[in-house]
C-alpha cells in the first residue's frame, strides 16, 4: 500500500516536472534572452490551467482510491489476524479434544481388562459354586441313603430282636 502511495506521488511529481519544464523551455524560447518577465498568450495559459487541474484532479482520486485501498487492507488484515486466532483457539481446542480422547481410549482398554479378568473370576467362582453344588447335592443323597439305612438296618435289628 505504501509503495503503491509512493509510486504514485512519483508519477504525479514527474508528470508536473515535466509539464512545468515543458512550460519553461517553451517560454524561454518564447522571451528573448534580455526580457526578465515572462509572458504568456491566454490559450496557453488556459491549456497550462487545464493540465494542472487534470493533473491535481487525477492526483486527488488517486489519493481517494490509496486511501480506500489502505482501508480495505486494514479490514482485511484485521479479519485476516482475527481469524488466524481461530484458527489457533481451533486447532487448540482440537488437540485438548485428542488428548482427552486418548486418555478416554485407555481408560476404556483398562476397563475391558479389568472386565474380562472379573469375567474370569466370575467363570471360576460360577465353575466352583457348581462343584461345590454338586458336592452338597451328593453329600445329602449319601445322608439320605445312610439315614434309610440306620432305618433299615435299625427295623431289621428290632425285627430280629422281636423275632427272637
Amino acid at each position: 500500500m505504501k509503495r503503491l502511495k509512493e509510486l504514485s506521488k512519483l508519477i504525479i511529481l514527474i508528470l508536473l516536472v515535466l509539464l512545468f519544464s515543458y512550460v519553461f523551455v517553451s517560454l524561454s524560447y518564447a522571451q528573448s534572452v534580455n526580457e526578465q518577465t515572462v509572458q504568456m498568450n491566454m490559450n496557453d495559459y488556459i491549456k497550462l490551467k487545464e493540465s494542472y487541474n487534470k493533473l491535481e484532479k487525477n492526483n486527488n482520486e488517486l489519493s481517494t482510491i490509496i486511501n480506500q485501498l489502505e482501508t480495505k487492507y486494514k479490514i482485511v488484515s484485521s479479519t485476516t489476524n482475527e481469524q488466524r486466532k481461530q484458527l489457533i483457539q481451533a486447532l487448540n481446542t482440537t488437540q485438548e479434544q485428542r488428548k482427552q480422547l486418548t486418555l478416554a481410549e485407555k481408560n476404556l482398554k483398562e476397563q475391558e481388562q479389568s472386565l474380562m479378568i472379573t469375567q474370569n473370576s466370575l467363570t471360576k467362582a460360577e465353575a466352583y459354586l457348581n462343584e461345590q453344588k454338586k458336592e452338597l447335592e451328593r453329600a445329602n443323597k449319601e445322608r439320605r441313603n445312610s439315614k434309610l439305612l440306620n432305618i433299615l438296618l435299625g427295623g431289621t435289628v428290632i425285627y430280629l430282636a422281636v423275632k427272637n
